[in-house]
């Protein structure tokens, strides 16, 4: 406690982990090699080894990007953070595999960061394969998580209702703009284009930016 609040002193931004040893030194829980299965009402972050291993090991199995992007977004829709491990060789590069992992959790980044980055979580929190998240600017993201890697884009897609709310303007990001086609305004079906589809094939999940009219 004592050099706690001694750091605290001289840093008074400081950040302390505990290691979910509770009281008034912990600023937020550090759960392990897990993801919670719901939403947490207080500070978290996920620590996750991106293969098995948290060391170098030559010939370790890496999860793979789609895998990463999933636990990302589910993550980040309970309220918490994702750390990501990767082991170095004893050269101090990485494998390959981590390379590639990157790269590709890189690329779906570019495209969807604004449905992650400085967002909250927003009831009913997910649905099904989908998850949600809310910008301070009132802008909602529904994110649809593919079953699998290979997965692609559905011909059509149902918002949940209870997420899509008086939100009229829905947005595919990497995309833009969507209609809806049918359902009536309580359940209205967007229809993704071919070209929207071809576009976002190997994306791993995808994100809609819902609008009120007039924003």
């Amino acid at each position: 406690n004592g050099l706690a609040a001694m750091a605290r002193r001289h840093q008074p931004g400081l950040l302390v982990v505990d290691r979910t040893v509770s009281g008034q030194n912990e600023n937020y829980r550090t759960p392990e090699n897990q993801v919670p299965g719901q939403l947490l009402p207080y500070p978290w972050e996920t620590c996750m080894p991106m293969a098995t291993s948290w060391s170098y090991v030559p010939t370790d199995n890496y999860k793979s990007p789609g895998t990463i992007v999933r636990m990302l977004c589910r993550i980040v829709a309970r309220g918490g953070c994702l750390l990501l491990n990767i082991g170095p060789s004893p050269e101090g590069d990485f494998a390959p595999d981590a390379y590639d992992r990157l790269r590709k959790v890189g690329e779906w980044m570019k495209v969807n960061s604004e449905a992650i980055y400085e967002t909250r979580p927003i009831r009913p929190y997910e649905q099904g394969d989908w998850v949600f998240t809310l910008r301070r600017d009132g802008n909602v993201y529904a994110i649809l998580l593919a079953k699998d890697d290979q997965a692609t884009l559905p011909n059509q897609v149902v918002i949940p209702p209870e997420i899509l709310g008086g939100r009229t303007r829905v947005q595919l990001l990497g995309f833009g703009e969507l209609q809806a086609s049918e359902g009536g305004s309580a359940k209205p079906v967007f229809t993704i284009p071919e070209s929207a589809r071809g576009k976002l094939r190997d994306h791993y999940a995808w994100a809609f930016k819902l609008q009120k009219p007039g924003s």
